[in-house]
């Protein structure tokens, strides 16, 4: 069974699914305003060559944390998890990654890296998972693994859901519920506060 000590508390989504692209792309011009951005080609600061990818959910321990919380199923999707990440970013018909303004994809893991743009607001920096082909009514549990800082936090937000959930920047495992998604396409992002570097391993999406 995966260590829960590294594994955030189950964020919840409901009905996070996107019906057009365009609010998405509002909000980010909204967080961008009209910043003017420096660029910077340094190597991260952080040996990233020395972490490790955090542990993943077992569906025993993933439906245990979603009982505590008191949220039903009512439609269960049979399926194999999808497992993206930066150096395999896009499946046709399931689900890609869109990584803005990432620094580096770095060493032999494929890690993705950002580091904090001067004068630019945490959001430029982010990660975008979309869920492409899903069912509706269905739930769909996103893992994504990173490597970030104790001090800082990660921040979730799902398509078309209001509101900001934020998580420790010591976790390595951000565990996200979809819960009965109402399009076919869903979109969760995650950025980075009070960090100066953070990376990305990978994104592990399974039908619940």
């Amino acid at each position: 069974m995966a260590d829960d000590d590294t594994i955030s508390e189950l964020v919840i989504l409901k009905g996070s699914g996107v019906k057009t692209r365009a609010p998405v792309t509002k909000r980010l011009e909204q967080a961008l305003g009209s910043v003017a951005v420096k660029r910077h080609d340094k190597r991260p600061s952080v040996d990233f060559s020395k972490f490790r990818p955090g542990p993943l959910l077992e569906r025993a321990q993933v439906l245990e944390r979603i009982a505590k919380k008191g949220v039903v199923l009512k439609n269960i999707v049979a399926g194999q998890p999808l497992t993206l990440s930066p150096r395999r970013p896009y499946v046709e018909g399931e689900g890609w990654l869109n990584l803005i303004q990432v620094r580096h994809v770095w060493g032999e893991n494929g890690m993705a890296w950002w580091q904090r743009v001067d004068d630019a607001p945490d959001a430029y920096r982010s990660l975008e998972i979309w869920l492409q082909g899903i069912t509706i009514g269905a739930s769909y549990l996103v893992q994504i693994r990173v490597a970030g800082a104790p001090d800082g936090n990660f921040v979730v937000r799902g398509s078309d859901t209001t509101g900001v959930i934020t998580v420790s920047g010591a976790t390595d495992t951000i565990a996200v519920l979809v819960h009965e998604v109402d399009a076919s396409l869903s979109l969760v992002t995650l950025h980075a506060t009070n960090m100066w570097e953070w990376g990305l391993y990978d994104v592990t999406i399974s039908a619940l």
